[in-house]
Protein backbone atom coordinates (compact mmCIF):
# COMPACT_ATOMS: atom_id res chain seq x y z
CA UNK A 1 0.00 0.00 0.00
CA UNK A 2 1.50 3.18 -1.07
CA UNK A 3 0.25 6.38 1.03
CA UNK A 4 0.72 10.35 -0.95
CA UNK A 5 0.44 13.46 0.67
CA UNK A 6 1.97 16.84 0.41
CA UNK A 7 4.12 19.81 1.76
CA UNK A 8 5.40 22.97 1.08
CA UNK A 9 8.44 23.86 2.92
CA UNK A 10 12.21 22.07 2.34
CA UNK A 11 12.85 21.62 6.24
CA UNK A 12 9.25 19.36 6.36
CA UNK A 13 9.92 15.74 7.49
CA UNK A 14 6.15 13.91 7.73
CA UNK A 15 5.97 11.31 10.44
CA UNK A 16 3.62 8.92 9.88
CA UNK A 17 1.90 7.25 12.93
CA UNK A 18 0.66 3.51 11.83
CA UNK A 19 -2.12 1.94 13.70
CA UNK A 20 -2.25 -1.89 13.31
CA UNK A 21 -3.82 -4.93 15.46
CA UNK A 22 -3.10 -2.45 18.23
CA UNK A 23 0.24 -1.74 17.72
CA UNK A 24 1.77 2.08 16.91
CA UNK A 25 4.21 1.93 14.29
CA UNK A 26 5.96 5.65 13.82
CA UNK A 27 7.85 6.21 10.93
CA UNK A 28 9.94 9.37 9.60
CA UNK A 29 10.42 10.86 5.66
CA UNK A 30 11.01 13.45 4.12
CA UNK A 31 9.22 12.34 0.70
CA UNK A 32 5.89 12.93 -0.14
CA UNK A 33 5.09 9.50 -0.31
CA UNK A 34 5.45 6.13 1.51
CA UNK A 35 4.85 2.54 0.57
CA UNK A 36 4.67 -0.18 3.32
CA UNK A 37 3.20 -4.09 3.19
CA UNK A 38 0.17 -4.15 5.66
CA UNK A 39 -2.85 -6.87 6.33
CA UNK A 40 -5.42 -5.45 4.47
CA UNK A 41 -7.80 -8.41 6.39
CA UNK A 42 -7.33 -5.27 9.09
CA UNK A 43 -8.04 -2.35 10.22
CA UNK A 44 -5.56 0.51 9.20
CA UNK A 45 -5.33 3.94 10.96
CA UNK A 46 -2.66 6.03 9.16
CA UNK A 47 -1.98 9.52 10.51
CA UNK A 48 0.58 11.99 9.13
CA UNK A 49 2.36 15.04 11.27
CA UNK A 50 4.25 17.67 9.89
CA UNK A 51 7.52 18.13 11.58
CA UNK A 52 9.79 21.55 10.72
CA UNK A 53 13.42 21.69 11.61
CA UNK A 54 15.65 24.31 10.29
CA UNK A 55 17.03 27.78 10.85
CA UNK A 56 13.15 29.27 10.71
CA UNK A 57 12.76 27.52 14.31
CA UNK A 58 16.02 28.06 15.25
CA UNK A 59 17.12 24.08 15.00
CA UNK A 60 14.16 23.27 17.32
CA UNK A 61 11.99 20.32 16.04
CA UNK A 62 8.35 21.00 16.07
CA UNK A 63 5.30 19.28 15.37
CA UNK A 64 2.29 19.97 14.33
CA UNK A 65 -0.60 19.98 16.38
CA UNK A 66 -2.97 19.20 13.73
CA UNK A 67 -3.09 16.21 11.57
CA UNK A 68 -4.35 14.41 8.37
CA UNK A 69 -5.32 10.73 9.09
CA UNK A 70 -6.94 7.78 7.11
CA UNK A 71 -8.69 4.63 7.90
CA UNK A 72 -8.73 1.82 6.23
CA UNK A 73 -11.51 -1.23 7.18
CA UNK A 74 -11.71 -4.77 5.76
CA UNK A 75 -14.92 -4.91 3.76
CA UNK A 76 -17.95 -6.57 4.95
CA UNK A 77 -18.20 -9.62 3.18
CA UNK A 78 -17.94 -12.94 4.42
CA UNK A 79 -14.28 -14.10 4.27
CA UNK A 80 -13.57 -16.00 1.64
CA UNK A 81 -11.73 -18.88 3.49
CA UNK A 82 -10.76 -19.58 6.92
CA UNK A 83 -7.44 -20.10 9.28
CA UNK A 84 -5.33 -19.58 6.94
CA UNK A 85 -1.51 -19.97 7.57
CA UNK A 86 2.01 -20.88 6.72
CA UNK A 87 4.50 -24.01 7.81
CA UNK A 88 8.40 -23.71 6.73
CA UNK A 89 8.52 -27.52 7.57
CA UNK A 90 12.18 -28.71 8.69
CA UNK A 91 13.09 -25.16 6.71
CA UNK A 92 13.03 -27.55 3.28
CA UNK A 93 9.08 -26.93 2.29
CA UNK A 94 6.42 -24.38 2.65
CA UNK A 95 3.39 -24.97 3.00
CA UNK A 96 0.30 -22.17 3.17
CA UNK A 97 -3.50 -24.18 4.26
CA UNK A 98 -6.77 -22.71 4.99
CA UNK A 99 -10.43 -24.28 5.80
CA UNK A 100 -12.91 -23.85 2.80
CA UNK A 101 -15.76 -21.31 4.09
CA UNK A 102 -17.63 -22.12 0.26
CA UNK A 103 -16.80 -25.72 -0.88
CA UNK A 104 -18.48 -24.18 -4.62
CA UNK A 105 -15.24 -21.51 -4.77
CA UNK A 106 -12.17 -21.74 -7.03
CA UNK A 107 -9.37 -20.74 -3.95
CA UNK A 108 -6.52 -19.11 -5.68
CA UNK A 109 -2.98 -17.81 -4.03
CA UNK A 110 -1.05 -14.80 -4.92
CA UNK A 111 1.86 -13.79 -3.01
CA UNK A 112 4.29 -10.67 -3.24
CA UNK A 113 7.00 -9.20 -1.34
CA UNK A 114 9.32 -5.92 -1.13
CA UNK A 115 12.18 -7.41 -3.12
CA UNK A 116 10.15 -8.12 -6.14
CA UNK A 117 6.98 -6.65 -6.27
CA UNK A 118 6.01 -8.28 -8.63
CA UNK A 119 2.31 -10.79 -7.83
CA UNK A 120 2.83 -14.51 -8.48
CA UNK A 121 0.25 -17.15 -8.06
CA UNK A 122 0.95 -20.51 -5.94
CA UNK A 123 3.01 -22.52 -8.02
CA UNK A 124 1.59 -25.78 -6.64
CA UNK A 125 -1.72 -26.03 -5.35
CA UNK A 126 -2.58 -28.57 -2.82
CA UNK A 127 -6.22 -30.81 -3.09
CA UNK A 128 -8.11 -32.67 -0.36
CA UNK A 129 -11.21 -34.76 -1.87
CA UNK A 130 -10.54 -32.24 -4.97
CA UNK A 131 -10.92 -29.31 -3.80
CA UNK A 132 -7.79 -26.85 -3.15
CA UNK A 133 -6.99 -26.51 0.44
CA UNK A 134 -3.77 -25.34 0.65
CA UNK A 135 -0.51 -24.17 -1.54
CA UNK A 136 3.26 -25.50 -1.54
CA UNK A 137 6.15 -23.87 -1.86
CA UNK A 138 9.77 -25.99 -2.30
CA UNK A 139 13.09 -24.39 -0.95
CA UNK A 140 13.82 -21.06 -2.50
CA UNK A 141 10.59 -20.24 -3.75
CA UNK A 142 9.85 -17.83 -0.70
CA UNK A 143 12.18 -15.63 0.67
CA UNK A 144 13.33 -17.00 3.93
CA UNK A 145 13.95 -13.20 5.72
CA UNK A 146 11.91 -11.06 3.53
CA UNK A 147 8.37 -10.19 4.25
CA UNK A 148 5.77 -11.78 2.61
CA UNK A 149 2.41 -10.83 1.66
CA UNK A 150 -0.27 -13.60 0.76
CA UNK A 151 -3.93 -13.18 -0.46
CA UNK A 152 -6.32 -15.99 -1.29
CA UNK A 153 -8.96 -14.97 -3.44
CA UNK A 154 -12.26 -16.78 -4.62
CA UNK A 155 -13.86 -16.87 -8.30
CA UNK A 156 -17.18 -18.09 -7.33
CA UNK A 157 -19.68 -16.03 -9.15
CA UNK A 158 -22.83 -16.58 -6.85
CA UNK A 159 -21.69 -14.74 -3.59
CA UNK A 160 -19.46 -11.84 -2.62
CA UNK A 161 -16.54 -12.87 0.06
CA UNK A 162 -13.91 -11.05 1.14
CA UNK A 163 -10.14 -12.00 0.37
CA UNK A 164 -8.10 -13.56 3.45
CA UNK A 165 -4.13 -11.73 3.71
CA UNK A 166 -1.32 -13.37 5.57
CA UNK A 167 1.84 -10.88 6.07
CA UNK A 168 4.85 -13.18 7.51
CA UNK A 169 8.44 -13.54 7.39
CA UNK A 170 8.79 -17.56 6.66
CA UNK A 171 11.76 -17.81 9.28
CA UNK A 172 9.60 -17.04 11.76
CA UNK A 173 6.93 -20.00 10.96
CA UNK A 174 9.73 -22.97 11.30
CA UNK A 175 8.53 -26.62 12.20
CA UNK A 176 10.86 -28.62 13.18
CA UNK A 177 10.47 -32.63 12.45
CA UNK A 178 10.02 -34.85 15.06
CA UNK A 179 13.30 -36.27 16.76
CA UNK A 180 13.41 -40.06 16.39
CA UNK A 181 16.12 -41.33 18.14
CA UNK A 182 16.26 -41.35 21.79
CA UNK A 183 18.27 -43.14 24.71
CA UNK A 184 17.86 -43.24 28.34
CA UNK A 185 20.31 -45.24 30.73
CA UNK A 186 21.90 -44.80 34.16
CA UNK A 187 25.13 -43.22 34.61
CA UNK A 188 27.16 -43.56 38.00
CA UNK A 189 27.78 -40.14 39.32
CA UNK A 190 28.10 -39.14 42.86
CA UNK A 191 24.73 -41.17 43.21
CA UNK A 192 23.43 -42.79 39.82
CA UNK A 193 21.23 -40.90 37.49
CA UNK A 194 19.37 -40.90 34.62
CA UNK A 195 20.81 -39.99 31.54
CA UNK A 196 18.87 -38.50 28.77
CA UNK A 197 19.91 -38.72 25.38
CA UNK A 198 18.43 -37.38 21.67
CA UNK A 199 19.52 -36.72 18.01
CA UNK A 200 19.36 -33.70 16.46
CA UNK A 201 15.97 -33.68 14.15
CA UNK A 202 16.34 -34.68 10.37
CA UNK A 203 16.13 -31.14 7.97
CA UNK A 204 17.86 -27.90 7.50
CA UNK A 205 17.30 -26.56 10.94
CA UNK A 206 20.51 -25.85 12.58
CA UNK A 207 21.36 -27.39 15.83
CA UNK A 208 22.07 -24.42 17.75
CA UNK A 209 18.99 -22.66 16.88
CA UNK A 210 16.77 -25.70 18.50
CA UNK A 211 15.08 -25.72 21.83
CA UNK A 212 13.58 -28.58 23.12
CA UNK A 213 11.25 -29.62 25.64
CA UNK A 214 11.59 -32.37 27.61
CA UNK A 215 8.40 -34.34 29.15
CA UNK A 216 8.68 -36.94 31.46
CA UNK A 217 5.96 -39.17 33.60
CA UNK A 218 6.53 -41.92 36.39
CA UNK A 219 4.55 -44.67 37.61
CA UNK A 220 4.79 -44.64 41.24
CA UNK A 221 4.72 -48.29 42.96
CA UNK A 222 2.47 -46.85 46.09
CA UNK A 223 -0.46 -46.43 43.31
CA UNK A 224 -0.28 -42.86 43.22
CA UNK A 225 -1.38 -40.98 39.79
CA UNK A 226 1.65 -40.79 37.21
CA UNK A 227 3.11 -37.65 37.14
CA UNK A 228 3.99 -35.26 34.57
CA UNK A 229 6.76 -32.46 34.08
CA UNK A 230 8.29 -30.55 31.52
CA UNK A 231 11.94 -28.92 31.58
CA UNK A 232 13.19 -26.44 28.65
CA UNK A 233 16.91 -26.76 27.42
CA UNK A 234 19.43 -25.78 24.59
CA UNK A 235 21.22 -28.97 25.01
CA UNK A 236 20.31 -32.79 23.55
CA UNK A 237 20.53 -34.40 26.77
CA UNK A 238 19.74 -34.11 30.49
CA UNK A 239 20.46 -35.89 34.12
CA UNK A 240 17.98 -36.56 36.35
CA UNK A 241 18.17 -38.11 39.59
CA UNK A 242 16.98 -41.58 39.20
CA UNK A 243 13.60 -42.44 40.97
CA UNK A 244 13.96 -44.69 43.72
CA UNK A 245 9.79 -45.91 44.12
CA UNK A 246 8.87 -45.80 40.28
CA UNK A 247 7.93 -48.57 38.55
CA UNK A 248 8.31 -47.04 35.25
CA UNK A 249 9.93 -43.61 33.96
CA UNK A 250 9.25 -42.40 30.49
CA UNK A 251 10.22 -39.56 28.52
CA UNK A 252 9.50 -37.49 25.37
CA UNK A 253 10.94 -33.88 23.69
CA UNK A 254 9.67 -31.99 20.89
CA UNK A 255 11.73 -28.64 19.57
CA UNK A 256 11.37 -25.31 17.93
CA UNK A 257 13.43 -22.59 17.40
CA UNK A 258 15.11 -20.36 20.30
CA UNK A 259 14.23 -16.47 20.47
CA UNK A 260 18.27 -16.36 19.19
CA UNK A 261 17.31 -17.77 15.65
CA UNK A 262 13.47 -16.78 15.44
CA UNK A 263 11.42 -13.99 16.51
CA UNK A 264 8.63 -16.83 16.83
CA UNK A 265 8.05 -21.01 16.23
CA UNK A 266 6.21 -23.36 15.87
CA UNK A 267 6.82 -26.58 18.30
CA UNK A 268 7.72 -30.37 16.49
CA UNK A 269 6.10 -33.07 16.81
CA UNK A 270 6.17 -34.90 20.57
CA UNK A 271 8.13 -37.79 19.69
CA UNK A 272 7.36 -41.21 20.86
CA UNK A 273 7.76 -42.41 24.24
CA UNK A 274 11.38 -44.03 26.06
CA UNK A 275 10.85 -45.72 29.00
CA UNK A 276 12.66 -46.82 31.83
CA UNK A 277 12.01 -49.80 33.93
CA UNK A 278 13.72 -50.41 37.61
CA UNK A 279 11.74 -53.38 38.79
CA UNK A 280 12.79 -55.16 35.60
CA UNK A 281 16.76 -54.55 35.92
Amino acid sequence: MTFYFYKNNVFLVAILLLLEDSFLKVIRTPSTSHRIQVDLSKELKVRVHSLLNGPCTKYTEVKSTRYAEVVRSPGRGSAVVQRLGCVFHRMEYTECTWEQANHTSLHRLYYWYVDSGATQECPEYIFHDDVRRGCRFTRGQLPVSSLVSICVNSSSPTRASEPAYLYLKIHNHVKPAATEELSLKVVSDVEPRLQLEWTQPVGRVPGHCLQWEVEHSSDRSNGSQPRTKGTVTTETSLRMPLPSDAERFCYRIRSKLADCCAKHGIWSDWSHWECYFPAKR
